[in-house]
């Protein structure tokens, strides 16, 4: 398991306890940040391996 993949599943397992809304929302909020740069790294990386792929028309 990743660092990142470790913390957003435990800002996961928070938000789905939280009662209060405002920190609710801080958390859902962080999430959605770790989440948004885990998305990034992926789509960087798949981009890197995609570089030396050549296209051909039919």
């Amino acid at each position: 398991m990743t660092p990142s993949q470790n913390e957003w599943q435990h800002l996961a397992e928070q938000a789905s306890i939280e009662m209060d809304p405002d920190k609710l929302l801080n958390l859902v909020t962080q999430l959605n940040h770790v989440l948004g740069e885990q998305e990034e790294r992926s789509r960087a990386q798949q981009h890197q391996g995609n570089e030396g792929i050549v296209f051909h028309a039919a």
